[in-house]
């Protein structure tokens, strides 16, 4: 299951110095210009599959890349249920006419097919080509994968071992799919080099066809990235409806057909209609120093639009609120911030350990008293506004972290969890042993610095104080965010990190993130699942995860799958402790309300804001 900041149906689901000298316009096509600010730079090489493939499946690529490819979601005109014809589960699918890639040439079942293929190749791992991509591209649904039947121009069949469940299912029809022609032997030459990951991380894809609504341009390392319009974009034209009963009515426009596709109830009255762009004929990605620098650029008139997933501190806010013209629009977050460990190695591989890390960790201190009442404590990795797969912790859970006691008496409880579980301090209070009697040395807790996400920096100075307090020998190490998901992600050198997610609506992030098979480098779960070999071998608690992860992946009834998706966010969080959530963020939404407009969007309560559309930049409208 793909993570990263997305939104289903393009909002339906409605559920370093400053500036690098580079000008608000840094060379786009004379016209309008998005101008976005951001405060990270891209990851990679400037390119649609490196831009997801392992530690590269970043959030500032995705807010680039968004919509570059169609899914199989967006082509279905209908599709049948699935049905088990001998030893495989099939199910066809009618796709529309009409859609083009930018070179002008159709959007074919044969590239359906070939994406399909591609990903599902298996590799002398025995793994899949998808788990071995890791990041946005590992998933285990192509092990299950069988093969397509190309019916006719506008007909696939599909066929698998098993009977997907509702996540599978998601993952697989909302796959992006890749043009044959281009990426065919792209593909080829990487299956058959030493590396193939390596080699197809690699590509270079200058004049990639897309069949989004933007042709990807350039990118300026630490100076900006740019995307202009496509002008045979095949959806432009599209209407969308938003109903106060919830539902959603999409219009296609005349070159696919007119066909109106509905979701959820629409038995009430229009509550906003807006059309699909892109409205703007180029969009421009200025890339500076810190979060503060980005925020201002917006607030002298720099930029149009800030983007920025992380939250802001209490000053920058302020100043953003108080400018005139500018307006901050606050929604629900889907997203998770996290502390995490490398479960491989002690004394990070013992429970008692991650628990006592836990327990030490006020975050309603952090969050009101340092914050500002900002960010919310977490205690699920599915944040609360995904109020149907989140699952809010008993007062059994919370006594497990310690809520609601003193510093001093979390210090004591802690204490005591070590020691009931082997740990050796010495006369002073340090801790010097674990339960095998190997040294305990200085840590390290890998953290974002302030000038990248003050929430973050705050938090990880807190859980340094903390710990020494504790007796811990540990030290905070803040860097920059693309240092640290390549420590932790592609190097996999590291003892504990913060970071955090921007998340999907279906949770298979909680397989992706907890589940053994993600624990190879490129995977999601590089701490080594929820816990380790050595606890393993004592609980079973490895196997007891895995397999309850995918019974979760496979079940088709949403009821029984919120179950389960509930007891593994207990498990995870606390049972084995392989994450201590740290907080979430309210969504804010900083842009130039005097030069742009979402069509009425900006006014309407959506998941995760207006950051988490992958089609934000074809609804939005710029004066000149």
């Amino acid at each position: 299951m793909k993570v990263r900041w997305y939104l289903v149906g393009l909002l339906l689901a409605a559920v370093a110095a400053l500036g690098m000298g580079v000008s608000p316009t840094a060379g786009a096509q004379a016209g309008k210009v998005f101008v976005t600010a951001m405060h990270s730079d891209l990851k990679g090489v400037f390119c649609s599959l490196s831009a997801s493939t392992g530690a590269n499946n970043t959030v500032w690529n995705f807010y680039v890349w968004a919509g570059t490819h169609p899914s199989t979601n967006l082509l279905t005109v209908d599709s049948t249920p699935w049905t088990q014809q001998g030893d495989r589960w099939v199910a066809t699918v009618k796709l529309l006419s009409g859609v083009k890639w930018s070179d002008g040439t159709d959007v074919t079942p044969e590239d359906i097919a070939f994406t399909f293929n591609a990903f599902a190749t298996k590799l002398p791992s025995g793994r899949t080509l998808s788990l071995e991509l890791g990041g946005g591209w590992a998933s285990p649904i192509w092990d299950k994968f069988v093969g397509i039947t190309v019916d006719s121009p506008t007909q696939i069949t599909v066929a698998l071992t098993d009977k997907p469940g509702l996540v599978e299912e998601a993952t697989l029809f909302g796959w992006d799919i890749f043009q044959k022609n281009f990426w065919e032997p792209k593909f080829k030459e990487a299956l058959a080099s030493a590396d193939p990951v390596a080699t197809l991380a690699a590509v270079e894809c200058a004049g990639e066809p897309t069949s989004g609504p933007f042709i990807s341009k350039r990118w300026e390392p630490g100076a900006f990235a740019e995307v202009s319009a496509n002008s045979g974009y095949s959806f432009r034209g599209r209407v969308f409806r938003q109903h106060e009963t919830g539902g959603t009515t999409e219009i296609l426009p005349a070159n696919l057909g007119g066909l109106t596709r509905t979701s959820g109830d629409t038995s009430g009255p229009v509550q906003l209609e807006y059309t699909e762009g892109p409205f703007v004929d180029a969009v421009v990605y200025n890339i500076f120093g810190s979060q503060s620098a980005a925020a201002l650029a917006v607030v002298s008139g720099d930029a149009d639009y800030h983007f920025n997933p992380l939250g802001y501190g209490r000053a920058t806010l302020d100043q953003l609120e108080s400018t005139p013209g500018v307006k901050v629009v606050k929604n629900a977050a889907n997203g998770l911030f996290y502390l995490s460990f490398n479960m491989r190695k002690s004394p990070f591989s013992y429970v008692a350990f991650r628990q006592a890390v836990a327990c030490v960790i006020d975050k309603e201190f952090v969050a009101n008293q340092l914050l500002g009442g900002l960010v919310i404590p977490a205690y699920s990795p599915v944040p609360p506004g995904n109020t149907f797969w989140h699952r809010t912790p008993t007062k059994e859970d919370l006594d497990k972290v310690c809520v609601g006691l003193s510093e001093q008496d979390r210090l004591a409880r802690a204490r005591q969890l070590l020691q009931d579980a082997g740990f050796q301090f010495d006369a002073r209070g340090r801790l010097i042993k674990d339960p095998a009697g190997a040294d305990i040395t200085e840590l390290e807790l890998l953290h974002p610095n302030a000038a990248y996400d003050n929430n973050r920096n705050i938090f990880g100075l807190h859980i340094v104080d903390r710990l020494s307090k504790l007796g811990v020998p540990v030290r905070d190490v803040p860097a920059g965010f693309n240092n640290i998901v390549t420590l932790v992600f592609d190097e996999q050198d590291f003892d504990m990190w913060q970071l955090g997610w921007g998340l999907g609506v279906f949770p298979g992030y909680l397989e992706a993130f907890f589940h053994s098979r993600n624990t190879e480098p490129g995977g999601d779960s590089p701490q080594g699942g929820v816990c380790s070999a050595l606890d393993n071998a004592a609980t079973g608690c490895q196997d007891q995860y895995d397999q309850l992860a995918d019974q979760f992946l496979a079940e088709q009834d949403a009821t029984k799958a919120q179950e389960i998706a509930r007891e593994l966010q207990r498990l995870a969080i606390f049972e084995w402790f392989a994450y201590v959530p740290t907080h979430y963020v309210q969504q804010h939404d900083a842009f130039r309300a005097d030069r742009i407009t979402w069509q009425g969007l900006e006014n309407l309560p959506i998941l995760d804001g207006l950051q988490s559309a992958a089609g934000f930049r074809e609804f939005v409208q710029k004066s000149q």
